[in-house]
């Protein structure tokens, strides 16, 4: 149960049908993504498809692909985040993190170039239902993006939900700016640094001159 991989819909639409679209699990039940309490999780992604140095920072799994949708296990924890109070369900910011190494990786399946690049533009995320830490998570994305190493930049949309028992407990659509090398992202990063400091430089300037003003004017 899926979209065809020959008919690529609108992250809008794809948002407004997988969200009567049950999971399909006559598929996942043959495939490697845990579902139930007592399935084994599938090994972690390379650290590489989700921009990341280290194995600890990982936290999908290798997808299970079928019919245009890519399926994910989400992992409990990662090395990079700490939280200073124990919850009995998934911590928002990890969930948000999740969903973010979920979209890159799928990026990457859609034809990004590994050394390309996605600059954030909107993350739009919605929570419906805790998730517990104890029992399997599933993630489904979705995207209408597809390049090569020859395609143009351009923007890049993903939609994924997150799943745990078969319910709908988050979802999110995610948009960003796919630069296909990271040498045009480098180049990209170099304007907008010099329109950085442009605002910055005419910013400082501002107050320098409200400063030099309150200071020469005379106490009444």
């Amino acid at each position: 149960m899926g979209f065809s991989n020959d008919e690529l819909f609108g992250i809008d639409t794809a948002a407004r049908l997988m969200g009567k679209l049950p999971l399909d699990l006559r598929s996942l039940i043959n495939s490697p993504i845990a579902i139930g309490q007592n399935d084994a999780l599938p090994n972690p992604i390379q650290k590489n498809m989700v921009h990341k140095q280290h194995d600890a920072n990982v936290l999908v799994s290798e997808p299970f692909t079928i019919g245009g949708l890519r399926y994910f296990n989400i992992f409990s924890e990662t090395a990079e985040l700490k939280f200073d109070h124990d919850a009995p369900h998934f911590q928002g910011m990890l969930i948000l993190e999740a969903l973010r190494q979920a979209a890159i990786a799928s990026a990457h399946y859609q034809g990004l170039p590994i050394d390309g690049k996605l600059a954030l533009l909107n993350y739009n995320t919605n929570f419906h239902a805790f998730l517990e830490r104890e029992s399997p998570i599933v993630c489904r994305s979705y995207s209408d993006f597809t390049v090569d190493e020859t395609s143009k930049d351009t923007e890049a949309g993903i939609y994924i939900q997150v799943f745990q028992w078969g319910r709908l407990c988050a979802d999110t659509v995610l948009k960003a700016f796919a630069c296909i090398t990271n040498e045009r992202y480098q180049q990209k990063e170099q304007r907008l640094k010099k329109i950085t400091e442009r605002y910055k430089s005419n910013f400082y300037s501002k107050l320098k001159k409200f400063h030099e003003s309150t200071l020469s004017t005379p106490c009444v």
